[in-house]
């Protein structure tokens, strides 16, 4: 939040510095702007181009608390101006440029959240009992603003209502709407906003001194005084909309401002795209932060309240395919949004664009607008191209939002505001889903590589054949060192396969360019029995080794896994089904290592690339294992291989009996699925027992059934590409 934050106040600062130039020219006195900072629901000043000075605002802050014990007085703004006549009065060693600084320093630090205030109305006008809802805070440095925007919202900055308020003007802490030219009110001006009893407090006095040193350029006058001060509003409308007040201090300057239309417009403009900017750094932080939760609804939480950042609204509704996910609403709390339940439904909305909607509230002055995500459009080389629905539910876990807004004005500026908006939405995931991929790809890239290279330098082939030399009979410790270095090899292969899962995500296959041709390749594509009879002694030979090593953690030795049935289906190729049982209690073809000396389609003769391939059916033959050792048993694991689908993948299936089949895909089987979905090698999933393999020696139980669908060919014809 406070990187957030940070980013939002350089975007705000530097809208409002190059538009208070122009405004400054035209009021002639300093000119700084009031906002609502978007994402902490909090005043701030803006606008301040002169340096702060920390050590002068010490020195400011130091007077001002010693000043109420000399004279025994509360804070008020005749106090306020004593305070100042004092000030002027001694013989200071702050200059002009320190006060001035000082000045700066206080307001730049200076934030609150709103309170709700009860604005004064004309005469026969309706009361209103429901505006704004903010935190009735106990320190409000800005009170008046919050009355100004309480009177416009009242009003909507109708002239009539405006010139028939003026005989009550003192109350309403001189509202005054004016613009004699378009007999409209492009601005409101606020006049002695200080002179409001109690608004100048012990909370207050240094935001309000700011203020006026600000005004004088750091000039202590006795002519002029903080009671003097008036500020001006500006109307916005759109995004910007009432988020700012423009601060010009007009103590010196006699007369009504004649403020451009285009000079307004401008500002309108700036506020609202900085509102949006800062929506897109809010929204692009926020995706990261959700990378660590896993609740939806904390997840939810996050997203309604960068969304809320655009329009300040009473409530906000996250939607999934029409269904409301989560809503939240602004109550008598801390004016931030707080969650609500869920039963909501969709209004129908008036197409205004095919981005963004607004439908008015009946009998009330509000009105619904809604975002539709699923028809984001980013613009690209051939032409606007539409974001996948299912890209924008995976980022944000919604598809659509709608805000309850009391809009202020009575047209909202879509076909301008509308595309900026779904730009940015539709930039940002684009980005944080290539960064996401670029990050996960270096950082799997990295894992692997370096597992790859411990297992080599632990010199484990050395030790295993040192430990066989040793005299039989083997003392069972050393029995469990021999089983477990004979399969070691397979943690390489797991160092491999991260490794693949980095080069896929970056989309950098030219650095496994060794591991394929094209001859390879077709005989994937044209030969799938001589594929299956290549892979069926490999991926019988793997799975003995993985249980030959996972054999050893029981002590006794009395529940080792005795051994597994093993099929190959290739009916489809005119070869008859095969079935044997295969025993685990001895590794296969001496070591892993001894392997590797048979072509494995679509690869050559290559280690690195055999061991990543292999490496994904570890973790369905240690899930089935380790659930047949917690039942206790030494038999009942089935692998079936067949063929029936080539060329598009080789299909693996795992079982293991079981007296209680799980509801869902083991948690260790759910992280390897999501692993190979990354990968071009294969994908794993849950096969119902209804349509799992048959074996003529039926099982004695119901068998769980995992399968792998093994497509290396993928991945081949992706580093075949780059080598072109």
């Amino acid at each position: 939040m406070n990187e957030a934050a940070n980013q939002t106040d350089v975007v705000l600062n530097g809208a409002f510095q190059s538009i208070g130039r122009l405004f400054k020219q035209m009021a002639l006195p300093p000119v700084f702007f009031l906002a609502l900072h978007p994402l902490q629901w909090a005043v701030r000043y803006y606008g301040l181009e002169a340096l702060p000075d920390a050590d002068a605002a010490l020195q400011l802050e130091s007077l001002v608390a010693a000043y109420p014990s000399q004279v025994n007085k509360p804070w008020d703004i005749d106090n306020l101006d004593q305070f100042v006549r004092d000030l002027a009065g001694q013989n200071n060693q702050l200059t002009a440029e320190r006060f001035l600084g000082g000045a700066v320093a206080i307001m730049s630090k200076q934030s609150v959240i709103l309170g709700c205030s009860t604005p004064s109305y004309p005469a026969g006008a309706p009361r209103q009992t429901e505006h704004w809802n903010l935190d009735r805070c106990e320190k409000k440095r800005f009170l008046w603003f919050q009355h100004t925007l309480d009177f416009a919202y009242v009003f909507r900055f109708s002239s009539q209502d405006f010139m028939k308020a003026r005989a009550r003007e003192g109350p309403m802490l001189g509202v005054r709407a004016f613009d004699e030219e378009t007999k409209t009110a492009t601005v409101v001006e606020v006049r002695r906003y200080m002179s409001i009893e109690q608004l100048v407090s012990t909370d207050t006095v240094l935001a309000f001194l700011a203020e006026y040193l600000f005004s004088t350029g750091g000039q202590l006058s006795l002519d002029y005084l903080p009671s003097d001060l008036c500020h001006y509003f500006v109307p916005l409308a759109g995004i910007g909309q009432w988020r700012t007040a423009l601060c010009w201090l007009g103590m010196q300057h006699t007369g009504t401002p004649k403020f451009p239309h285009i000079l307004v417009a401008s500002l309108n403009e700036h506020c609202s795209q900085s509102m949006i900017s800062a929506f897109g750094t809010k929204l692009a932080q926020t995706l990261i932060e959700m990378e660590t939760l896993t609740s939806p609804l904390d997840k939810y939480k996050l997203l309604s309240e960068v969304f809320a950042t655009l329009w300040w609204s009473r409530e906000i509704a996250l939607f999934d395919s029409n269904q409301c996910v989560y809503c939240a609403v602004r109550d008598g709390g801390p004016g931030l949004l707080n969650a609500a339940g869920t039963s909501v439904s969709v209004v129908a909305h008036n197409k205004v664009s095919n981005f963004l909607t607004r439908t008015p509230c009946p009998g009330r002055r509000r009105e619904w607008i809604q975002l539709d995500l699923t028809i984001l459009e980013v613009a690209g080389p051939d032409g606007p191209a539409r974001l996948e629905k299912g890209t924008i539910r995976e980022r944000l876990q919604f598809d659509s939002v709608r805000f309850l807004v009391d809009l202020l004005d009575e047209e909202i500026d879509v076909p301008v505001y509308g595309p900026r908006i779904a730009d940015q939405i539709a930039s940002v995931i684009i980005a944080h889903s290539h960064l996401r991929l670029r990050t996960q790809g270096a950082a799997m890239g990295a894992v692997g590589h370096t597992f790859k290279n411990a297992v080599l330098v632990t010199n484990w082939q050395a030790a295993l054949n040192g430990l066989r030399q040793l005299p039989e009979p083997h003392p069972l410790a050393v029995s469990k060192a021999i089983r477990s270095l004979a399969s070691f090899l397979i943690s390489e292969g797991l160092g491999q396969l991260w490794r693949v899962v980095g080069l896929c995500l970056k989309g950098e296959f030219d650095k496994i360019q060794r591991w394929t041709d094209d001859s390879v390749l077709q005989m994937w594509m044209t030969q799938p029995a001589e594929v299956l009879k290549r892979y069926e002694r490999c991926i019988e030979d793997f799975v003995a080794a993985v249980c030959y090593g996972l054999n050893s953690h029981d002590d006794s030795e009395q529940l080792n896994l005795k051994g597994f049935w093993f099929a190959i289906e290739a009916s489809a190729h005119g070869i008859p089904r095969q079935e044997r049982w295969v025993p685990t209690d001895k590794l296969p073809r001496r070591s892993v290592k001894d392997w590797f000396s048979d072509l494995l389609p679509p690869f050559v003769l290559e280690k690195d690339a055999y061991t990543a391939l292999l490496a994904t059916l570890i973790e369905p033959v240690k899930n089935a294992h380790e659930q047949l050792y917690k039942e206790k048993r030494a038999e009942g694991l089935y692998v079936h291989v067949s063929s029936s689908h080539m060329p598009n993948y080789l299909l693996v299936c795992f079982g293991n009996e079981t007296s209680r089949p799980p509801e869902r895909l083991p948690p260790g089987v759910v992280q390897a699925q999501t692993l190979f979905s990354w990968t071009e090698i294969a994908t794993i999933q849950e096969i119902p027992p209804e349509m799992g393999p048959v074996f003529e020696h039926a099982p004695r139980g119901k068998v769980y059934w995992i399968g792998m669908q093994l497509h290396p060919h993928r991945l081949a014809k992706k580093i075949l590409a780059t080598k072109k």
